[in-house]
């Protein structure tokens, strides 16, 4: 007899003829008609002599047999708007959709997929308890301490952990973020979570790759094409340029080119991409304060 931990049956079997019963061995198997219900509490009862080994011995007394069903996942699915996706203690399946949207999983190995727009997930524990792997879709995150599992990321760009914040999109505003800060203000800034934070806020708001670059230069070198030129040039190539190195990038200032414009050539330049160490950033994400 299968029962609810309240005692309330919901079925009973002829040990000798049901076809949800099975034997092999030492196992005996219950397959109950219908599912049951996940994170809940059951018994199965099986009274003295209902089930007897090949000697003929059947139990001598009631026997309960008392379990737990495993969490089940939920399938939650977001709107073209900014939705909270939070999941359960099971394998969840979390799609956003359009809009930019922040999901939970929680407990359990579940699926994330953010979809369009600028999407977070949100994990209960510090950043020193996750480890992060790319992967052919996006990135799997686990958690190492506590009961939130194996999550598969995708489109996901950014995770808020209890303690820190990682921006995951190195081919979209963290890669725009880290370049121009390397470019500007030179490759240890890319470290700076606070500076980071800033540039990522203003082009998640709205500015423009080539905006930002034009307010992070003049904010640092002025106005002057030579003192924007020498500036740029010297966190490229290490030092200074000369007069006849320098005349031909301002002669480009002056015919027109804007200096956001030159900025983002300089912050695109292999040179300094390999000084901030872009390709490694886009397997370990970009760390920021909010």
């Amino acid at each position: 007899m299968l029962k609810t931990a309240t005692g309330l049956v919901i079925e009973s079997y002829l040990v000798a003829s049901s076809t949800n019963l099975s034997i092999n061995g030492a196992i005996l198997t219950v397959r109950p008609t219908a599912p049951l219900v996940g994170e809940t509490s059951y018994r199965v009862e099986f009274s003295a002599s209902s089930v007897v080994d090949l000697a003929g011995n059947g139990f001598l007394r009631s026997t309960d047999y008392n379990f737990t069903t495993r969490a089940t996942g939920q399938t939650l699915v977001g709107t073209p708007q900014a939705d909270a996706l939070l999941g359960g203690n099971g394998p969840d399946t979390i799609s956003g959709g359009a809009g930019d949207d922040v999901s939970a999983g929680a407990a359990g190995n579940d699926l994330i997929d953010g979809g369009a727009g600028l999407d977070a997930a949100r994990y209960n524990g510090s950043r020193s308890h996750f480890t992060l792997t790319k992967t052919s879709m996006g990135f799997t995150l686990t958690d190492t301490v506590g009961s939130e599992g194996v999550d598969t990321l995708a489109s996901i760009e950014r995770l808020h952990f209890t303690d820190s914040n990682l921006a995951l999109d190195l081919d979209g505003h963290a890669g725009q973020t880290a370049k121009l800060l390397g470019a500007v203000l030179g490759v240890t800034a890319v470290d700076n979570k606070q500076y980071v934070g800033i540039g990522l806020s203003l082009l998640d708001a709205g500015m423009s790759y080539e905006q930002l670059a034009g307010f992070a230069i003049t904010g640092v070198a002025g106005s002057s094409h030579v003192a924007v030129v020498s500036l740029l040039w010297t966190n490229l190539f290490g030092s200074a340029p000369t007069p006849a190195q320098a005349a031909p990038v301002v002669a480009l200032l002056d015919g027109g080119l804007s200096v956001g414009a030159l900025t983002v050539l300089a912050a695109d330049y292999e040179v300094n991409t390999e000084h901030i160490k872009l390709v490694g950033l886009a397997l370990t994400g970009l760390e920021y304060s909010l």
